[in-house]
C-alpha cells in the first residue's frame, strides 16, 4: 500500500535501527493490523486441498499422522476498500493456489488443521521493488472486523508469481499482563532461545541442510505478546527468520528464504529513506519533519 513517509527531526537513525532489527517481520504481516479493521467479507467459496506428507513440526504441537482425506476450507475476500480493486495479473497464480500453499505452511509450522475453516485472502500488487503477494488470514475466534481486538490470528504470505511461501505467523492477545519492555540480558546472550531457533529451523526445514549460523535479530512486541527473533543461515546460503514469544517461548512466525529477500528490500528502502531524511535535515535544520 502506498503510504506517506514522515520522519521527525533526529529520528533517522532510530528508523534505520528499527528496520534492521525488525526487517520483513513487519513487511510480511503488516496487513494483519489492516485486516483487523476490515468490513464484513464477501461470499465464501469452498476449496479443497491436501496437506503435505509427514508430521506437524511445531515444537508446541503434538506430532500427528497425516490423513489422506482432503480438507475443505472456505475462501473469502478482504473487503477493505484498498484491496477491492487489487486484482492478480495474468502472470500470477490464482487465489486458490496461493491459499493451498499457505495452508500447507500453516500445517507444517503450526500443525493447523484448516478443514472447515474460513480464510480471508487479499492480493498485494508488486510495487517499489517488492514482489506481488497473496496474503491469507484466519481468526480462530471469528473476530475479523470492528473495534474489538481479535484474540488470535494466523497468517501467511505467498509469492503471487512463483507460488513460494514467504512466511507464516501467529498473533495473540494474551489474557494476562506481560512485560513487553526490552530485555537487555537477551540482547547480550539469547541463551535457550538461540538453541530453540536452531532446533526448530532443522525440524521445520526452514533452510536446506544443516544450520550454519543462528544470529540474534532483535526484540519487539505484537499486541501484548513480547517477542524475540533470530536470523538463520543454512550451509547452502539459504536464510530464514524465526520469531518466538518471550512470554512462553511459543513459536510465533517463520519467514522463509523468499521472504528474507523481501526483507532485504525493506531494509534497503529504510536505509535510503533515512539517508534522504538526514540530508534534508542538514540543509533544513529548523524543519520539524521530513515527508515523502
Amino acid at each position: 500500500m502506498n503510504r506517506k513517509k514522515q520522519m521527525g527531526q533526529g529520528n533517522a537513525k532510530a528508523l534505520l535501527a528499527a528496520a534492521l532489527t525488525i526487517g520483513a517481520a513487519t513487511s510480511a504481516f503488516w496487513g494483519l493490523t489492516q485486516v483487523a479493521l476490515a468490513a464484513q467479507v464477501g461470499k465464501p467459496q469452498t476449496v479443497q486441498t491436501s496437506y503435505p506428507s509427514g508430521q506437524a513440526a511445531g515444537e508446541q504441537k503434538k506430532s500427528q499422522s497425516v490423513s489422506n482425506e482432503k480438507p475443505t476450507y472456505r475462501l473469502v475476500d478482504n473487503d477493505l476498500e484498498y484491496y477491492r480493486d487489487k486484482k492478480p495479473t495474468s502472470l500470477d497464480i490464482s487465489r486458490e493456489e496461493a491459499a493451498e500453499r499457505g495452508v500447507q505452511g500453516l500445517y507444517k509450522v503450526f500443525g493447523l488443521d484448516m478443514d472447515g475453516k474460513e480464510i480471508e485472502m487479499y492480493y498485494n500488487p508488486a510495487q517499489g521493488g517488492h514482489r506481488a503477494t497473496w496474503e491469507g488470514n484466519w481468526w480462530p475466534d471469528g473476530r475479523k472486523s470492528g473495534p474489538e481486538a481479535y484474540v488470535q490470528s494466523y497468517g501467511f504470505s505467498v509469492d503471487a508469481v512463483s507460488g513460494e511461501l514467504h512466511a507464516v505467523s501467529h498473533s495473540r492477545v494474551l489474557s494476562q499482563e506481560t512485560n513487553t519492555g526490552f530485555d537487555a540480558g537477551l540482547s547480550r546472550s539469547s541463551g535457550e532461545y538461540g538453541g530453540l531457533a536452531r532446533e526448530l529451523a532443522v525440524k521445520l526445514g526452514a533452510v536446506q541442510g544443516k544450520v550454519k549460523t543462528v544470529d540474534y535479530a532483535g526484540q519487539g512486541t505484537s499486541n501484548n505478546d513480547p517477542d524475540i527473533f533470530f536470523n538463520i543461515t543454512g550451509e547452502g546460503g539459504e536464510r530464514a527468520q524465526l520469531r518466538f514469544s518471550r512470554f512462553d517461548q511459543e513459536l510465533l512466525g517463520v519467514t522463509f528464504d523468499p521472504g528474507m529477500k523481501e526483507m532485504d528490500v525493506s531494509i534497503r528502502d529504510a536505509e535510503e529513506f533515512a539517508k534522504r531524511a538526514e540530508a534534508y535535515f542538514k540543509l533544513n535544520p529548523d524543519a520539524a519533519t521530513y515527508e515523502e
